[in-house]
């Protein structure tokens, strides 16, 4: 199953703390194949994720495990996404 997180800021650009061990465990997310991509929007106001797994109960897993969320600099939203031509 695929699955669309979308975390936007909740604090100002000023107040985001240092995101050297989000970016690493971003990384490993990526590498393991549990986040297919992961995109940053261009006024950076917001992230965007897609996920590769089982359960959307998953997802909501691995995005809590962020550092960003458990310090709610970030909050998510996900939804399950399908493709809009199957097939092609």
């Amino acid at each position: 199953m695929l699955f669309l997180a979308t975390g936007k800021f909740t604090v100002a650009a000023t107040s985001i703390p240092d995101g050297s061990e989000e970016v690493r465990i971003m990384r490993d997310l990526v590498s393991s194949g549990e986040v297919r991509e992961a995109w940053i929007y261009s006024d950076r106001s917001a992230v965007a994720l897609v996920l590769e797994l089982s359960s959307k109960a998953e997802a909501r897993t691995i995005v809590s495990s962020l550092p960003f969320v458990s310090e709610q600099v970030l909050a998510f939203d996900i939804v399950e996404i399908a493709p809009l031509f199957p097939g092609h």
